[in-house]
């Protein structure tokens, strides 16, 4: 058992640290304030490893699941957007960012919600 955590551990590791240097090449092309939502993205894809490899599902993986999806899309989109890849599309990506940010709210309420809500008796 602990054999197999500390295999997992270094597999995250390794990842990680291909990751890593992935972004280095990526701040190459990209400005400095894309760098965060780049490494927003590169954490979620772990949560969503770990998340869509457990079962079964209850109502807070269920929620959890879609604040990720939620926080990954805004993530990207404002990749996009920090990027000097769709200049053409600046407004349009922000109002996809907005979009998304009331959406990652909403489910990061929800998601929270669900573990302080009344016990019923």
């Amino acid at each position: 058992m602990a054999g197999g955590i500390a295999r997992h551990y270094l597999y995250l590791l390794r990842n990680l640290l291909t990751v890593l240097a992935v972004t280095s090449i990526i701040a190459m092309t990209m400005n400095a304030h894309a760098m965060i939502p780049t490494i927003a993205v590169v954490t979620y894809i772990p949560l969503f490893v770990v998340l869509l490899t457990n079962r079964p599902w209850h109502r807070q993986h269920k929620l959890f699941f879609l604040f990720l999806i939620a926080a990954a899309v805004w993530s990207l989109v404002d990749i996009l957007f920090r990027g000097d890849f769709f200049s053409a599309y600046k407004l349009f990506l922000m109002k996809v960012i907005i979009c998304s940010l009331i959406w990652a709210v909403i489910q990061f309420y929800y998601f929270i919600s669900n573990f302080y809500r009344p016990l019923r008796s």
